[in-house]
């Protein structure tokens, strides 16, 4: 017998069912079925039949379609790998994009903001350097810093490309790689911008690297060719602007971390200082045109304002001038004293024009209330009425194209540019230091002080035409450190010159308040004596969680003899009488309500869309000081950005007003804690609030910010 288990290795019987002779034909198989046979008989077959069956019959195969090899990868796969295998593999993939995207994005926000950091330290490095110091080499590390900064952008949006398909899944990484597309664009106009100016600025160096920009100075025509070359770079620095712009507006912060949302509020705050500027100087030339006179004779009123006696807009108006201009040289200009006929007034019918406030000082001749100095701390409006005053009056060079108002401080600073100026026709030399007794000398003895002031001026002007190329230097130094703290003032007749001394912060204007705003004016009533009275604030302000806030504003006025006594204006024997008294106005945030004002009880609120405007007197004591203080509510003085808070504050500086101490303390709500604060607290304290006490200098206009987490 044969083993069943054994292997056969040689013939294989064949298989029947492969000869299809052997298969029944189906068809007669069912022709017979039911019909009778006898057992081991079997039917002839027709010879159709034989035919028929002796034939095969073909079968239809299914061809299949040849598999990818990744499809038989996949499906090797499949089999050998079970579903878990495949779900880990897959979140290890997640992971591992997820950790790289990261780090990308981490890169890359890392080497923009190291760059970003650098362009601020050298831009306020450029803001903070008196203008006449600035040099060529100040300019260009400004330029290599931005360069370095677009540099790093576009590493980091090459970077960014590989993760930009992941970016969409997470908040903070979609607007990280906007923001340094933003940024790119940013650099790029702000490089344009430079760019532009350099011509320029060369020129005014003389070629100097370490000259100072001011040097050079002496073709206005000159500068506005030049601005003209670099036309070119301004117009495609406004294109990236645009694009910035409209990628900004884009921007959805949803979801977005509170601290991303800071990085979007400062590159906005970036993007607005760049525009301005780029705006700025892409009108300059056609503005400079009108300014210098290129185009034609340019006629401007000098107003000069004792700020010994202050006014809301500067001081009382003693002596006055005009100048024509005439490519960018003073061809003609006088001096003259103010009084009922000089200028010549205008027509009983111009005061049908002027519309002044019942509280306000009263004047025999009601028409001088245009001339002498407004109510208004908001010097366009001051210098509005007085040219339409000296239009109306048909003086000489009338019709105006601007007014200026320099007061006895700007005068001081021009001084110590020229060093002396003497004046012939008395036989007096005057400088810096002796230039207020040389005045109130000449104002105690028997001849006019005016016209020896019309007299001084007109020589410190002659000095300045003839002025060496040091003196020019200094002498525009002193004119901007004039301009920056109000002690020299610019209007024009044409609004779009007005909107560019305003974008510099020349035109002595009110700004309307957002968020908080504190702004303290003083009026003199009747001597000269503000060069030796005091004044201070101390305003402490309480931040509640509903957006609003408490202020309680001190306002303090010191006038002791030990000063006085040394002032050759206080002698009540020429100048009024010692006692200080002013009219005081308060302008604070639209909405605010007096809690307590017990100090000032004849406070009294006067009528205002922009600002809650009150208005009272005040009285201090030669060598005396007072105190008065006052307690209101603000009923919204924060605006959110994103899950923070922010608290905004403006202290606008009165024209004319010398520099005075600022002590400001705020107090967060209570749980709050703080995230950013501008500029840094001069000391912080954590009590059952957070305290941040500041001390200002309030020579120019202050503002605070502080950016909280609720």
């Amino acid at each position: 017998m044969t083993d069943p288990k054994r292997r056969q290795t040689g013939h294989v019987p064949p298989d029947p069912l492969r000869n299809r002779r052997h298969i029944p034909d189906l068809d007669n198989l069912m022709a017979n079925a039911g019909t009778s046979n006898p057992a081991g008989k079997t039917s002839s077959p027709s010879p159709e039949t034989n035919q028929s069956t002796s034939q095969p019959k073909r079968q239809r195969v299914r061809r299949r379609q040849p598999r990818s090899r990744w499809s038989k990868f996949w499906r090797r796969v499949r089999k050998r790998t079970s579903p878990l295998r495949v779900l880990v593999g897959l979140l290890a993939v997640i992971i591992i994009l997820a950790v790289g995207t990261s780090v990308l994005l981490a890169d890359a926000a890392n080497h923009v903001n190291n760059s970003f950091a650098s362009l601020n330290r050298v831009m306020n490095i450029v803001r903070t350097t008196p203008g006449t110091e600035l040099t060529l080499s100040d300019f260009e590390r400004l330029r290599l810093s931005v360069s370095d900064l677009a540099s790093s952008l576009s590493l980091a949006k090459g970077r960014s490309q590989l993760v930009s398909p992941f970016a969409s899944l997470n908040s903070d990484a979609r607007v990280t790689l906007d923001m340094i597309d933003i940024g790119y664009d940013l650099a790029q106009a702000t490089d344009n911008l430079l760019l532009g100016l350099q011509p320029t600025l060369f020129f005014m160096v003389s070629g100097e690297e370490e000259e100072s920009v001011a040097t050079g100075i002496s073709s206005g025509e000159r500068l506005v060719e030049l601005l003209e070359v670099g036309r070119g770079r301004m117009i495609a620095a406004n294109e990236a602007l645009v694009m910035a712009k409209t990628k900004l507006d884009a921007l959805s912060l949803d979801g977005v971390s509170p601290g991303l949302l800071l990085n979007v509020e400062q590159i906005s705050q970036f993007y607005n200082e760049v525009s301005n500027i780029n705006a700025l100087l892409a009108q300059s030339p056609e503005l400079l045109t009108a300014v210098f006179g290129l185009d034609g004779e340019k006629s401007y009123l000098v107003l000069s304002q004792n700020n010994d006696e202050i006014r809301p807009s500067g001081g009382f108006i003693g002596t006055y001038g005009w100048f024509v201009v005439r490519n960018a040289r003073i061809t003609d200009f006088d001096y003259r004293p103010s009084t009922t006929t000089s200028p010549n007034p205008p027509p009983e019918s111009f005061m049908s024009t002027i519309d002044a406030p019942d509280w306000w000082i009263s004047y025999r001749n009601p028409i001088y209330v245009a001339w002498d100095g407004s109510w208004s701390p908001d010097f366009r409006v001051t210098a509005d009425m007085a040219a339409r005053y000296y239009d109306a009056g048909n003086n000489p060079e009338a019709p105006l194209d601007g007014v200026i108002a320099l007061d006895v401080t700007a005068f001081e600073l021009l001084l110590g540019a020229l060093g002396e100026v003497r004046v012939p026709s008395y036989n007096v030399r005057v400088n810096q230091a002796n230039f207020r007794e040389v005045i109130y000398d000449i104002r105690e003895s028997e001849e006019s002080h005016k016209d020896f002031l019309a007299a001084l001026y007109n020589e410190i002007f002659s000095s300045w035409q003839n002025a060496s190329q040091d003196a020019s230097e200094a002498v525009l130094g002193a004119l901007l450190e004039a301009l920056q703290g109000k002690h020299l003032m610019i209007a024009f007749t044409d609004p779009a010159l007005n909107d560019l001394v305003q974008s510099l912060g020349w035109s002595g204007a009110l700004v309307p308040p957002v968020g908080d705003y504190v702004n303290v004016i003083d009026a003199n009533l009747g001597n000269k004596s503000n060069h030796s009275v005091s004044r201070s604030l101390t305003y402490d302000v309480l931040l509640n969680g509903d957006g609003s806030a408490d202020g309680r504003l001190s306002i303090g006025y010191n006038y002791y003899e030990s000063v006085a006594s040394l002032d050759p204006a206080v002698d009540a024997r020429y100048h009024g009488p010692l006692d200080y008294r002013s009219l005081l106005q308060l302008y604070l945030p639209p909405g605010t309500t007096m809690t307590n004002q017990d100090d000032l009880p004849r406070l009294e609120k006067v009528a205002n869309m922009t600002y809650a405007q009150f208005v009272t007197r005040v009285a201090i004591e030669y060598d005396g000081s007072e105190r008065y203080q006052l307690s209101y509510h603000i009923p919204d003085v924060t605006d959110a950005i994103g899950q923070y808070q922010r608290y905004h504050l403006l202290i606008q500086k009165q024209p004319g007003m010398r520099p005075s101490d600022v002590n400001l303390q705020i107090q967060l709500p209570e749980g709050a804690t703080l995230v950013s604060m501008q500029p840094q607290a001069d000391a912080t304290y954590s009590l059952e609030r957070t305290v941040l006490d500041f001390r200002l200098s309030l020579d120019a206009d202050q503002v605070v910010e502080v950016i909280y987490a609720p």
